[in-house]
């Protein structure tokens, strides 16, 4: 049985009359377009259908419409003007501190210039530089413990992804003898590390493969915040070419973001890492201090368990194995 409540009510200082309709049937195209050929719409509020004069809510949507146009117009004017001075302000930053910097070296390693240092962890701290390398240093090798491995086992070792050396100036450090080699697109990182860091041997790698090492060249390769910055293809292309120049046997160590760097993700974000299960973000205000294919990447355990496992063992998935990042160690 259909019943119609007329009541007055209040809505932006205006009187109007408006009907609440309850009924268990469910309302047709028919009955909706009576409504609207006679000047109202209907429109749900908590479970209820109101009827509200047509023109009051075709103006109250246009205005809604203004005004979040009005916001994004603004967003778009304000945000490059801020990034821009944010860019501006990292620069100018990283100058001083060059020219204010009495500290050459920190427990006998060098210390790279304020640009450098940021591009690897975004903070031109001289003290988180060396607090962070040192950290990584002993996580990889209690990582490789817990498989079993101690770096002892391993001659050959590559730092894919060096950047200016912040985690291999400490494995080297505390494991002499061994033969280091760092790789990374940055050339300006490299030709500090190969002025200042004489114990390990570095080169320039283009965007993507190959690299210039021959076929199963390393024991170990690590790749920390390497996979957790690169967009799909050139995580997949990577990937390959790192297999090709570890020898059989020999391990990969990387890190992801996995679940646990998913926090102040969208809905549409966290929907496209339940499908896809893999997501690469970009940075409006890293622009032109990173390049675009080098930003934040997302990886589920399911993703990097599948797709790695293509062409490596999966020895272990360690979730918050380095910091809010995991871990995972594969093996040729």
């Amino acid at each position: 049985m259909l019943f119609i409540r007329v009541f007055e009510c209040e809505r932006q200082n205006r009187h109007f009359s408006s009907s609440v309709i309850g009924s268990e049937q469910v309302f047709g195209n028919a009955h909706s377009s009576a409504f609207e050929a006679a000047g109202w719409i209907e429109i749900r509020i908590h479970g209820s259908v109101v009827a509200e004069p047509l023109e009051i809510h075709r103006r109250s949507v246009s205005a809604q419409s203004m005004r979040m146009q009005i916001r994004r117009r603004i967003k778009a004017m304000i945000r490059p003007i801020f990034f821009s001075l944010y860019r501006t302000a990292i620069r100018s930053q990283c100058w001083y501190l060059d020219r204010t910097n009495t500290d050459h070296y920190v427990d006998g390693l060098p210390v790279p210039p304020a640009m450098l240092r940021f591009r690897v962890g975004e903070t031109a701290s001289v003290d988180s530089f060396f607090a962070v390398g040192n950290n990584i240093a002993r996580i990889i090798q209690a990582a490789l413990e817990s498989t079993g491995k101690t770096m002892e086992k391993f001659n050959s070792i590559l730092d894919f992804g060096c950047g200016c050396g912040r985690t291999l100036t400490w494995l080297a450090k505390s494991i002499p003898g061994k033969t280091f080699y760092g790789t990374d697109v940055d050339e300006s990182s490299i030709r500090w590390c190969q002025i200042h860091l004489p114990f390990a041997t570095f080169s320039t790698n283009v965007l993507l493969p190959p690299t210039t090492y021959q076929e199963a060249t390393f024991d170990l390769v690590y790749a920390v915040s390497i996979l957790t910055q690169l967009n799909e293809e050139y995580q997949l292309r990577w990937l390959a070419e790192l297999y090709r120049i570890i020898k059989p046997g020999g391990l990969l160590l990387l890190s992801v973001h996995g679940k646990h760097c998913w926090h102040g993700l969208s809905h549409d974000d966290l929907r496209i890492l339940e499908e896809r299960g893999f997501l690469f973000k970009t940075s409006s205000k890293l622009h032109g201090l990173l390049p675009d294919w080098y930003h934040t990447a997302y990886h589920s355990r399911e993703y990097v368990m599948r797709t790695f496992s293509s062409s490596f063992r999966v020895l272990a998935y360690m979730e918050t194995g380095l910091g809010n990042q995991d871990l995972v160690v594969l093996e040729r």
